[in-house]
Protein backbone atom coordinates (compact mmCIF):
# COMPACT_ATOMS: atom_id res chain seq x y z
CA UNK A 1 0.00 0.00 0.00
CA UNK A 2 1.09 3.53 -0.64
CA UNK A 3 -0.35 6.77 0.61
CA UNK A 4 -1.26 9.20 -2.09
CA UNK A 5 -2.04 12.91 -1.95
CA UNK A 6 -4.51 14.06 0.69
CA UNK A 7 -3.97 10.87 2.79
CA UNK A 8 -5.77 8.55 0.35
CA UNK A 9 -4.67 4.93 0.69
CA UNK A 10 -4.12 3.07 -2.57
CA UNK A 11 -4.30 -0.73 -2.37
CA UNK A 12 -1.82 -2.77 -4.37
CA UNK A 13 -1.95 -6.45 -5.29
CA UNK A 14 0.62 -8.66 -3.58
CA UNK A 15 1.24 -11.87 -1.70
CA UNK A 16 0.83 -11.92 2.04
CA UNK A 17 2.46 -14.77 3.95
CA UNK A 18 0.12 -15.80 6.75
CA UNK A 19 2.08 -18.72 8.22
CA UNK A 20 0.87 -22.28 8.71
CA UNK A 21 -2.77 -23.18 8.10
CA UNK A 22 -4.29 -24.08 11.47
CA UNK A 23 -7.73 -24.99 12.66
CA UNK A 24 -9.13 -24.27 16.08
CA UNK A 25 -12.11 -23.11 18.06
CA UNK A 26 -13.26 -19.73 19.27
CA UNK A 27 -14.69 -19.63 22.76
CA UNK A 28 -15.97 -16.94 25.03
CA UNK A 29 -13.49 -15.69 27.61
CA UNK A 30 -16.18 -16.04 30.28
CA UNK A 31 -19.33 -18.11 30.09
CA UNK A 32 -21.82 -19.31 32.64
CA UNK A 33 -25.16 -21.00 32.99
CA UNK A 34 -27.13 -18.65 35.20
CA UNK A 35 -29.15 -20.61 37.76
CA UNK A 36 -31.81 -19.74 40.32
CA UNK A 37 -30.35 -19.52 43.83
CA UNK A 38 -33.76 -19.97 45.46
CA UNK A 39 -37.01 -21.63 44.45
CA UNK A 40 -40.00 -19.69 43.17
CA UNK A 41 -42.43 -19.01 40.34
CA UNK A 42 -41.23 -16.84 37.45
CA UNK A 43 -43.01 -13.51 37.84
CA UNK A 44 -41.19 -11.49 35.15
CA UNK A 45 -38.58 -11.96 32.43
CA UNK A 46 -36.47 -8.98 31.42
CA UNK A 47 -34.23 -10.31 28.67
CA UNK A 48 -34.46 -12.63 25.68
CA UNK A 49 -32.07 -14.79 23.69
CA UNK A 50 -29.28 -13.06 21.83
CA UNK A 51 -29.67 -9.87 23.84
CA UNK A 52 -26.58 -8.10 25.16
CA UNK A 53 -26.78 -7.38 28.89
CA UNK A 54 -24.70 -5.45 31.39
CA UNK A 55 -23.35 -6.77 34.69
CA UNK A 56 -26.07 -6.55 37.34
CA UNK A 57 -28.90 -6.21 34.82
CA UNK A 58 -32.00 -8.16 35.96
CA UNK A 59 -32.80 -11.18 33.78
CA UNK A 60 -35.65 -12.91 35.63
CA UNK A 61 -37.68 -12.13 38.75
CA UNK A 62 -39.19 -14.84 40.90
CA UNK A 63 -42.28 -14.16 43.03
CA UNK A 64 -41.07 -12.56 46.30
CA UNK A 65 -44.54 -12.15 47.91
CA UNK A 66 -44.31 -14.96 50.52
CA UNK A 67 -40.89 -13.75 51.66
CA UNK A 68 -42.06 -10.13 51.79
CA UNK A 69 -44.92 -11.13 54.11
CA UNK A 70 -42.42 -12.89 56.39
CA UNK A 71 -40.20 -9.79 56.24
CA UNK A 72 -43.07 -7.61 57.52
CA UNK A 73 -43.53 -10.01 60.43
CA UNK A 74 -39.80 -9.98 61.25
CA UNK A 75 -39.67 -6.18 61.07
CA UNK A 76 -42.60 -5.99 63.53
CA UNK A 77 -40.74 -8.31 65.91
CA UNK A 78 -37.61 -6.16 65.62
CA UNK A 79 -39.62 -3.00 66.35
CA UNK A 80 -41.12 -4.64 69.45
CA UNK A 81 -37.66 -5.72 70.60
CA UNK A 82 -36.43 -2.13 70.22
CA UNK A 83 -39.36 -0.81 72.28
CA UNK A 84 -38.70 -3.41 75.00
CA UNK A 85 -35.01 -2.47 75.12
CA UNK A 86 -35.79 1.26 75.44
CA UNK A 87 -38.41 0.60 78.13
CA UNK A 88 -36.19 -1.75 80.13
CA UNK A 89 -33.19 0.58 79.80
CA UNK A 90 -35.29 3.35 81.37
CA UNK A 91 -36.44 0.92 84.08
CA UNK A 92 -32.81 -0.05 84.79
CA UNK A 93 -32.00 3.60 85.52
CA UNK A 94 -34.41 3.50 88.49
CA UNK A 95 -33.38 -0.07 89.35
CA UNK A 96 -36.80 -1.54 88.49
CA UNK A 97 -35.24 -4.29 86.32
CA UNK A 98 -31.92 -6.08 86.35
CA UNK A 99 -28.98 -5.59 84.00
CA UNK A 100 -29.57 -9.15 82.82
CA UNK A 101 -33.02 -8.16 81.53
CA UNK A 102 -31.56 -5.26 79.54
CA UNK A 103 -28.80 -7.51 78.18
CA UNK A 104 -31.42 -10.06 77.09
CA UNK A 105 -33.44 -7.31 75.42
CA UNK A 106 -30.33 -6.08 73.56
CA UNK A 107 -29.55 -9.62 72.35
CA UNK A 108 -33.18 -10.13 71.28
CA UNK A 109 -33.08 -6.90 69.24
CA UNK A 110 -29.76 -7.86 67.65
CA UNK A 111 -31.15 -11.29 66.71
CA UNK A 112 -34.34 -9.77 65.27
CA UNK A 113 -32.35 -7.30 63.15
CA UNK A 114 -30.18 -10.16 61.86
CA UNK A 115 -33.31 -12.09 60.87
CA UNK A 116 -34.59 -9.02 59.00
CA UNK A 117 -31.28 -8.73 57.14
CA UNK A 118 -31.32 -12.44 56.26
CA UNK A 119 -34.87 -12.15 54.93
CA UNK A 120 -33.93 -9.14 52.79
CA UNK A 121 -31.03 -11.14 51.36
CA UNK A 122 -33.43 -13.97 50.43
CA UNK A 123 -35.75 -11.47 48.74
CA UNK A 124 -32.81 -10.05 46.78
CA UNK A 125 -32.08 -13.56 45.48
CA UNK A 126 -35.52 -13.59 43.86
CA UNK A 127 -34.12 -11.22 41.21
CA UNK A 128 -31.70 -13.14 39.00
CA UNK A 129 -29.18 -10.75 37.46
CA UNK A 130 -26.28 -11.04 35.02
CA UNK A 131 -23.00 -11.55 36.90
CA UNK A 132 -21.00 -10.00 34.05
CA UNK A 133 -21.66 -8.22 30.76
CA UNK A 134 -22.22 -10.44 27.76
CA UNK A 135 -24.68 -11.98 25.34
CA UNK A 136 -27.51 -14.27 26.40
CA UNK A 137 -28.20 -17.71 24.99
CA UNK A 138 -31.63 -19.30 24.91
CA UNK A 139 -33.72 -18.52 27.99
CA UNK A 140 -34.84 -21.79 29.57
CA UNK A 141 -37.74 -20.43 31.67
CA UNK A 142 -41.15 -18.93 30.98
CA UNK A 143 -43.63 -16.79 32.91
CA UNK A 144 -45.43 -18.73 35.61
CA UNK A 145 -42.96 -21.63 35.57
CA UNK A 146 -41.88 -22.86 39.00
CA UNK A 147 -38.13 -23.12 39.46
CA UNK A 148 -36.31 -25.17 42.05
CA UNK A 149 -33.11 -23.79 43.52
CA UNK A 150 -30.32 -24.58 41.05
CA UNK A 151 -32.58 -24.67 37.98
CA UNK A 152 -30.89 -23.28 34.84
CA UNK A 153 -32.32 -19.96 33.65
CA UNK A 154 -30.15 -18.83 30.73
CA UNK A 155 -26.58 -19.03 29.46
CA UNK A 156 -24.40 -15.94 29.33
CA UNK A 157 -21.21 -15.49 27.32
CA UNK A 158 -18.75 -12.63 27.26
CA UNK A 159 -17.86 -12.40 23.56
CA UNK A 160 -15.35 -9.58 23.75
CA UNK A 161 -12.57 -10.59 23.96
CA UNK A 162 -12.70 -14.14 22.62
CA UNK A 163 -10.16 -16.91 23.17
CA UNK A 164 -8.80 -19.01 20.31
CA UNK A 165 -8.02 -22.63 21.12
CA UNK A 166 -5.73 -24.27 18.56
CA UNK A 167 -2.66 -26.47 18.34
CA UNK A 168 0.52 -25.85 16.38
CA UNK A 169 2.72 -28.76 15.31
CA UNK A 170 6.05 -28.70 17.13
CA UNK A 171 7.93 -28.54 13.82
CA UNK A 172 6.34 -25.16 13.09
Amino acid sequence: MTVGPENIVIAQAGVVHTGPSLSGNLKAERQATIRAEVAGAVLQTYADRGQRVQAGQPLVELNPAPLEAQLAQLEAQAALAAVNLRRDTAQLAVQAVSQATVDTDAATLKSALAQVAAQKALIAQKTIAAPFAGQLGIRQVNLGQYLEAGSPVVTLQQLDPMDVDFTVPQSQ
